[in-house]
Parts: structure tokens; C-alpha cells; sequence
């Protein structure tokens, strides 16, 4: 089940990575790109309770149970499978025994990290997320049964330690019994006795950055007590050790439920832990001199992801892909996990549409699809389009443009690059604009005739994603244009009304744009679903 197909040059493939961690499991699916670049589109999470001891026969049942509804899950994605496991497998009396029956009953074989190599793949993880390679970076990753830290610089691992400081065990150890005091003192010794703070101090970082659901809970519970109007176009993902110490402050008087019932920025499900895992945090913050942390949404299994492309993609370099990492990023952080999926299918379709139609390049010569960066442009464009909803539904296209063009979000493209990004955006959907609209007339005219085109290929991918009824698409020429086939399933076509339904919203949402199309490329394109013409 850990097999894995080298990723050849012409294709792209999916890839899940499942961490099985202390309080849950958790996997990401990712579409990987030829040249190593990767995008989540897909993530599932279920809380299993490992704990820290022996795992008895009902914890292996239920671990097996989880186990394979994500097997199931990636399978329906088609994606190959790297599973890993971390401190509650790694410390359990019963390890063997676990892993034998999961192998049995599954297929799989579970990679049981060492600490270090957890602290190592989070890094990957975090390197995929943030611009921080050529920085010295100090990672901290609280889990539920331990906490890892490592310092490191362009890829390598300067120190890497493991610390049983999980916030699940802390839960259980201290919380419950309103030993609060006692749980403080036993996070100081264990990180003095550790040697972990005199590492820290002789090697000195630049940057600490958090990598754990906990780290970016808390991060959340902090915007929520402290953000302005507007923080949603801010770069500033990250929160000082003053923020921290007042939301701890906040925590210890709500206290053990009432951290539930006020949900000061938690699910209920994170809130039972969050006592432990914030002081945690706030320790390490004062013993290591911590006076801000930027914070990653990428981590541990996303470092899996990294590694396995690492030795799958040929001269794979984990810093190459900043551009597209930061496009990552910011559709990251801007989206749920429905909106991500759905911007991710339009990409995927924009660009299907425009590699189909350089394919047509034999007998419809058009400039623009030859040069690749403009395929980059339209890609991120689309993954983008809809970031402006973090404002509100009301012209969220204009507040995309306004958030793609002036917050400094996009690493690695110069500020005409941007402008062609956000303005593809802006005309993605409403008022399409001519060469003499104001938005557009202050451009060079090569890059208005190069907004106007990728605008309207982004229309039209937005537009067939949004019928949610497709398998594929393909682009074949014709003597006038293209013909667009879109192909639906066999239920679908076995089904008249079904088909109709599907024929008359595709005929209302992408007929407008096919004369857009029309007018800006001269050139026709006709679609077709299942052999039958709109």
C-alpha cells in the first residue's frame, strides 16, 4: 500500500499522506506536479484517542476501522498512500502487536517515527508553507502525546529533540485533577532537564514558527480577541507572547467546561486540551525567549508529502516552488475545506482548458498559450478567485484584486505579475472589461490583451466547475475553434431529466461565457456533454 509510482514527466498524480497521531488521525490528500509543486485538495480528520500506554483490542478495532475509511477516502481520489505514526504508536507497550494486526487487516505498513524524525518531516512541512528556508527557524509542533522542536537552516537540521509534553497526556495528568501549578512546574523541568534550552541559546534562530492544530488554534482564538476591521487582506499570521500570556490569563479563569461553553475561538473538540496545550506553549515561550511566532498550516503530513517527492521527482528541490508555495498559502489560509475544493477543481479545469487548447496550436495559432508563465498566471488566478469572500459575498471578486494586488502576499513575482493575477481575478466574473475601461486602459496593451484572455478562460472553468456534475473534459479542434467535451456519469445518461436538468445549467452558465470567448479569441468553441451539443 506504501508503494509508489515514480512521477514522470508528463502527468501529474495524488498522493495522501495519514498521520496517526495521539488524539487524532489525520491525512491530506495532494495533487503533486512533475517539477515536485503540490496542492492539498483534500483533507479528512477523525479522533481516534490512542492515549499514551498499551493499545487493548478496542482501541486497535477502532484504529483499523479509521484506518480504513481513509484508505477508502484516498482511494476514491486515486491517490497512493504513505501512512506514519507518532508518540502514542512509538510509546505504546504493545507497538508489535498494533502494527502487525494493521498490516494484516489493512495492507499497510505504518512508518513509526522516531521524535527526531517527526521534528524533521514538520520542518519539510513547514518549509512547503512559509519563506523561511534561508532563515534559521526554531519549529515547535505540540501534539497530543509529545512535543517536538528543531532548529534548522536551507533544509538541515541543526538540533532536533522530542519532549513527552503532549497536551492529550498534560489533559489527563493535571488538568483534570485542577493541578494546574504542579503542571506548570513539571513542563519547566522537563524542558530544563532536556538541554534543549541551551541548544536554543547556542545556536541562536531568527524565526520561530508553530506547526501543530494547537498552535494554529491558538492563533485563531487571538484574532478572534484581537483582530481589526480588515485583518482578513493582512500577511500578519502570527501572535506575540503578550497575546499568548493574555489568552492563557483567559483560559485559567473560564477554567476545565468553560472553556466549552464561552468558545473563545476553539471547537468544543479542541477545547478540552487547550488549557494543557496553551500552557505548554506559553512555557516554552518565556524558557526559550520566544517574543513571536509565525505560524504554518502546513506540518507533519504535508513534510511526508515533501520527503516522498523528494526521491519521486527527478532534481526535486525543496525550496524551488516559492512562487506557487505562496499562492498555496494564501488559498490556504483564505478557504474552508468546501471552498478549497471547489477552487482547486476550477484550476484543475483551467488549466485542462488551456493545455487542450495548446494542443490546437497546429492549426489555431494563439501566442499567449506558448509561453508557460501565462499558464502559471491563469492557474493562480483561479486557485484565487475567490479569496475576497473572507470580506463578503458582495463584489468579492474586487476585494480579491484588492487583496491579491496590495497586501504582499505572493512571493517571487514582480509587481506586474501580480497585477496580471489580481485583474484576472477582478474580471473573473460581472462586468467584463474593453480595452478603453479604466481599469484596464493604464496597462501596456500586451498585457490587457493577456488579462482579457486568461480572464475569460478563468470564466469559463469557474463556470463548468460550478455545474458539479462532470468525471473529465477534453478539447479537440475544429475548422471554426475548439469543441469542449464535457463527459458525465453513466447515471447521468441514463437518465433523460437528469440530462436535461444538466443541459439547461450548463446552457445558462456557460453560454455567456463562450461568447466572451468568442469575442476575445475569434475564434468559436462549442460544448458538447455526453455527445449531445448545447
Amino acid at each position: 500500500m506504501n508503494s509508489l509510482t515514480v512521477i514522470n514527466a508528463d502527468s501529474a498524480k495524488l498522493l495522501a499522506a495519514v498521520d496517526m497521531g495521539t488524539n487524532s488521525f489525520k491525512m491530506v490528500v495532494v495533487k503533486a506536479e512533475p517539477d515536485g509543486k503540490f496542492l492539498p485538495v483534500h483533507r479528512h480528520k477523525e479522533r481516534v484517542r490512542l492515549g499514551n500506554a498499551e493499545i487493548g483490542p478496542e482501541l486497535q478495532k477502532r484504529t483499523i476501522n479509521s484506518l480504513k475509511n481513509f484508505l477508502k477516502i484516498a482511494g476514491h481520489h486515486g491517490a497512493e498512500v504513505k501512512v506514519v505514526a507518532t508518540s502514542a504508536v512509538r510509546d505504546a507497550k504493545n507497538k508489535r502487536e498494533l502494527l502487525v494486526r494493521i498490516e494484516q487487516e489493512t495492507g499497510v505498513d505504518v512508518r513509526v517515527l522516531s521524535g527526531e524524525e517527526e521534528a524533521q518531516l514538520t520542518y519539510f512541512g513547514v518549509l512547503q508553507f512559509l519563506p523561511v528556508y534561508d532563515r534559521t527557524v526554531l519549529v515547535v509542533d505540540i501534539g497530543g502525546g509529545s512535543t517536538e522542536f528543531l532548529i534548522g537552516k536551507q533544509g538541515k537540521a541543526f538540533f532536533a529533540t522530542s519532549l513527552k509534553l503532549g497536551h492529550v497526556v498534560l489533559t489527563e495528568l493535571f488538568v483534570k485533577n485542577g493541578e494546574i501549578e504542579s503542571m506548570r512546574q513539571y513542563i519547566r523541568s522537563t524542558i530544563a532537564k532536556s538541554g534543549l534550552i541551551e541548544r536554543v541559546d547556542e545556536i541562536k534562530f531568527e524565526i520561530a514558527v508553530g506547526a501543530s492544530g494547537t498552535i494554529r488554534s491558538i492563533r485563531n482564538a487571538v484574532r478572534k480577541s484581537v483582530a481589526a476591521p480588515g485583518w482578513e487582506g493582512s500577511r500578519n499570521w502570527r501572535f506575540s507572547a503578550v497575546e499568548l500570556r493574555e489568552l492563557v490569563e483567559k483560559l485559567l479563569v473560564l477554567g476545565g467546561d468553560g472553556i466549552q461553553t464561552s468558545n473563545p475561538g476553539f471547537s468544543w473538540r479542541r477545547s478540552e486540551f487547550i488549557l494543557a496545550g496553551s500552557l505548554i506553549l506559553l512555557e516554552i515561550f518565556e524558557l526559550l525567549k520566544i517574543d513571536e511566532m509565525e505560524v504554518s498550516e502546513f506540518a507533519l503530513g504535508e513534510g511526508v508529502i515533501a520527503e516522498t517527492l523528494g526521491t519521486a521527482c527527478k532534481n526535486y528541490d525543496v525550496n524551488a516552488n516559492i512562487r506557487w508555495n505562496s499562492v498555496a498559502r494564501l488559498a490556504t489560509r483564505s478557504y474552508d475545506k468546501k471552498r478549497m475544493t471547489r477552487s482547486v477543481q476550477s484550476a484543475e479545469i483551467a488549466k485542462e482548458i488551456f493545455e487542450g487548447m495548446r494542443n490546437c496550436s497546429h492549426i489555431h495559432k494563439v501566442d499567449l498559450l506558448q509561453d508557460k508563465k501565462n499558464l502559471e498566471y491563469l492557474e493562480a488566478a483561479v486557485l484565487l478567485h475567490a479569496t475576497g469572500l473572507l470580506v463578503g459575498q458582495k463584489g468579492y471578486h474586487r476585494h480579491s484584486y484588492h487583496i491579491i494586488k496590495n497586501c504582499d502576499h505572493l512571493q517571487g513575482f514582480d509587481p506586474m505579475e501580480i497585477e496580471i493575477i489580481a485583474s484576472v481575478v477582478r474580471y473573473h466574473r460581472k462586468w467584463f472589461p474593453g480595452f478603453k475601461d479604466v481599469n484596464v486602459h493604464r496597462l501596456p496593451r500586451q498585457v490587457q490583451c493577456k488579462v482579457r484572455a486568461l480572464a475569460v478562460m478563468a470564466r469559463v472553468a469557474i463556470a463548468i466547475q460550478c455545474c458539479q456534475c462532470f468525471k473529465d473534459l477534453e478539447i479537440t479542434c475544429t475548422d471554426e475553434g475548439y469543441k469542449l467535451v464535457l463527459r458525465v456519469s453513466i447515471d447521468l445518461i441514463q437518465s433523460p431529466s437528469l440530462m436535461s436538468e444538466v443541459l439547461s445549467t450548463v446552457e445558462k452558465d456557460l453560454c455567456p461565457e463562450l461568447e466572451l470567448f468568442g469575442d476575445v479569441f475569434k475564434l468559436k468553441m462549442v460544448v458538447t456533454v455526453s455527445g449531445l451539443q448545447t
